[in-house]
């Protein structure tokens, strides 16, 4: 990635905003070269990743669309229940880079949601993710784990945070890449309130 604003911040907003495409459905929708490398499905904190294959969970509406979000159901393992989440992905048109890959699901009995949100590798690990609502305040995400599909970052959703991004209509992800450049990537919540209460 190239540019910036000669302020140390790389802003998608500003400088490729018009070259990144939310690609909630990408799975499905999107064009198969998006898969090189990527991340195939993100489940959350601690659950492994379904295989390419898993067929849809039976009775479950596999791939609806919610505006910018998109659901998915993996199945679980060792005959478990399913696990289900909706996602959205940002990528560049033009390469077909992917951003970010932002999933938003339940763990195990917890009553409240986890998001998990997947960089690409190289990222500055010690700054971690800066998670932001509009222009509510900033809040920071550790990196969980990387592996080959990028690096990943999750946060329990408290309920004044579900409420934001239920009311809200946009929000961002910053993250550093690895010369400490800051890096700012727009996430719609365009129809998160209909793909999380479609979880339940």
């Amino acid at each position: 990635m190239t540019g910036g604003d000669g302020t140390g911040t790389f802003s998608v907003f500003a400088t490729i905003g018009a070259s990144l495409t939310s690609c909630a459905g990408w799975w499905h929708a999107c064009p198969r070269r998006l898969l090189t490398g990527g991340l195939l499905w993100l489940t959350l904190l601690g659950l492994a990743a379904a295989q390419s294959d898993a067929s849809p969970t039976e009775g479950q509406n596999e791939g609806q669309n919610f505006q910018d979000w998109t659901s998915h159901c993996a199945a679980g393992q060792e005959n478990g229940p399913s696990r289900c989440y909706v996602f959205q992905n940002l990528v560049l048109k033009e390469s077909g880079q992917r951003l970010l890959h932002v999933a938003v699901g339940y763990v195990a009995e917890s009553s409240q949601p986890t998001a998990a949100f997947t960089v690409p590798l190289g990222v500055s690990l010690k700054a971690g993710l800066g998670w932001q609502i509009e222009d509510g305040p900033v809040k920071r995400v550790p990196y969980d784990r990387c592996d080959q599909n990028g690096c990943v970052g999750t946060l329990k959703l408290n309920n004044r945070l579900v409420y934001g991004m239920k009311m809200r209509g946009k929000a961002r992800v910053t993250f550093e890449d690895g010369t400490g450049r800051k890096v700012v990537v727009p996430v719609s919540l365009m129809g998160f309130t209909a793909g999380l209460e479609s979880l339940k």
